[in-house]
């Protein structure tokens, strides 16, 4: 009996040591002509990690596409530094200003001036 009680509190203890924090993750959906700029809508940024996290998961790119993004925070600062994609890719965006948890950001997404034609990118990402 002692055994199970003892093997009962270990679980115990390794399970609330365990559990996991879950950052809020969003979905984006840009359509933007060349030099375009769209915004995801703001997101609430649960952990004080310098990163973000954004995966394409649907565009119409081709090779010659380049769409920027970066990460702006409610007062429409700049929060990271930015990252250009034209495949189905994940990246990350490292902070160059201090992101808060608790405070609530958006995605930037920006279409390059000189692409011929528009693009449609979707994904999600995390602040």
């Amino acid at each position: 009996m002692k055994k199970l009680i003892m093997s009962g509190i270990v679980s115990l203890i390794i399970l609330a040591i365990s559990v996991p924090a879950f950052a809020d993750t969003a979905l984006f959906d840009f359509t933007l002509n060349p030099g375009q700029s769209g915004y995801s809508s703001f997101v609430h940024k649960a952990d004080s990690e310098q990163r973000a996290y954004v995966s394409i998961t649907s565009s119409n790119f081709i090779n010659s596409d380049k769409t920027w993004f970066r990460v702006r925070d409610s007062a429409d600062n700049i929060k990271t530094e930015t990252k250009w994609a034209n495949a189905n890719i994940s990246f990350t965006l490292n902070y160059i200003s201090t992101g808060y948890a608790g405070d609530y950001y958006r995605l930037k997404g920006q279409q390059d001036s000189a692409s011929p034609y528009y693009v449609h990118v979707a994904g999600r990402w995390t602040p």
